[in-house]
């Protein structure tokens, strides 16, 4: 009897132990990811996402052992290796000191540019129009050293509120001094915009996650179609994608209509969007209901641009710009001209913000065909050429944009 009371009193020890370790802070991450995985995950992995985590479970109760108090880093690498499993490009860990994520370039938002922070760090990409940054003159191709004396990438360029600060930067080669009132951005801040170089129309499109993108699209190829254009360029280079119906309208201004299927754990959704009109079906996973349609007119029918196209990708080029790229490549016969994207096509993503810090992105939906292929990882461009960011930061020259001229002109 008494060895009976032992063993239970030492059960009891072991059971308030775990629950203990259970608690700390590096099992209250990994239930985090744990919960997500197996009540949300919809992206295209088959493995039995129970046994994956409990695998991984028995891995972070090794490391922690009885710690009550065992750190959330312990967690990481784990929780890290447990979703490289899934081989989905779409799910995975962002740790707390980076900027949550995956692209390699960065926005500062007071400022107004977007900057390369792996290959050529403090490079400028892009200067988005009506931007601080825009109004002193910085232009793609300049390389950022400072602001205030603070290095560029640990300046906080988040200040919502506006600050005179003296920004030190290297345009073509030289070194400058020049002070900007920073400011935040606003919505129009984000909007896409047209050029005109050598008679071919130019239309960037920064990103995809701004209301309004698709109209502001179809409004500019209006405009372009009435002004006699023929030719054009669509540069979605760093644009790391955003809103499906965003995406979508913006390509149905060349191709109509534009159709995919997106299925969650539970349900099936049919987008499209044709001559403007946004529609939005869904019904339950694996029913052979009607779809229960919700319809939102854009603007009114329009004439679809018929011209001469090339799209411009990079790298960066990710999710719903990959998806733009997709529709008008593979659908409107546009030629792709760049370097192969990022390969986040195929799903929607969700970011959560784990205990901690960190960011989990989980694969909520995986995207189809109308005929129910799961659409490519990547978009393989027509002529695959790389970006000449030594060129850029020399000269400001954009060699790919400069090559895409001249390949427009001879197509």
């Amino acid at each position: 009897m008494k060895s009976a009371k032992v063993l239970f009193l030492a059960a009891l020890l072991g059971a308030s132990s775990r629950a203990q370790t259970g608690d700390s802070p590096a099992f209250l991450a990994f239930n985090q990811v744990e919960f997500q995985l197996e009540r949300f995950y919809a992206g295209p992995s088959t493995l039995n996402r129970p046994t994956l985590t409990a695998k991984y479970r028995v891995q972070l109760e090794r490391e922690c052992g009885q710690k009550a108090d065992c750190a959330k880093e312990v967690s990481y690498p784990i929780i890290e290796a447990m979703l490289a499993e899934l081989k989905d490009a779409h799910t995975g860990l962002v740790w707390p000191v980076n900027d949550p994520t995956r692209a390699s370039s960065v926005r500062l938002d007071s400022l107004g540019v977007v900057a390369d922070r792996d290959s050529q760090p403090g490079l400028v990409l892009e200067v988005l129009p009506l931007t601080p940054a825009a109004r002193a003159g910085l232009q793609r191709g300049d390389i950022l050293l400072s602001a205030d004396k603070v290095l560029w990438q640990d300046y906080d360029f988040s200040k919502p509120s506006a600050a005179r600060i003296a920004i030190k930067f290297f345009h073509h080669g030289k070194l400058t001094t020049q002070k900007i009132k920073t400011a935040p951005l606003e919505p129009e801040n984000y909007m896409p915009f047209m050029q005109t170089f050598q008679g071919v129309k130019y239309l960037r499109i920064p990103t995809f996650f701004q209301q309004g993108v698709g109209l502001r699209v179809q409004q500019l190829v209006r405009a372009a179609q009435q002004q006699g254009y023929s030719e054009m360029i669509l540069d979605v280079r760093d644009n790391g994608g955003g809103f499906s119906r965003e995406c979508m309208s913006a390509a149905n201004t060349f191709v109509n209509p534009v159709q995919m299927m997106e299925r969650t754990v539970q349900a099936e959704y049919l987008l499209s969007s044709a001559q403007g009109v946004w529609s939005q079906g869904h019904r339950e996973l694996k029913s052979n209901a009607a779809y229960e349609t919700y319809t939102a007119d854009f603007i009114e029918p329009y004439r679809p641009w018929k011209g001469r196209t090339l799209v411009l990708t990079n790298h960066n080029t990710a999710s719903c710009a990959e998806l733009f790229s997709y529709f008008l490549q593979k659908i409107g016969n546009i030629r792709v001209f760049g370097e192969k994207t990022l390969g986040i096509t195929n799903g929607a993503t969700r970011s959560q913000e784990l205990f901690g810090g960190g960011y989990l992105y989980i694969t909520l939906a995986s995207s189809f065909t109308p005929q129910g292929k799961l659409l490519p990882y990547s978009i393989q461009p027509d002529l695959e050429l790389s970006e000449d960011l030594k060129t850029l930061s020399q000269t400001g020259r954009d060699v790919l944009l400069e090559r895409a001229l001249k390949k427009i002109k001879n197509q």
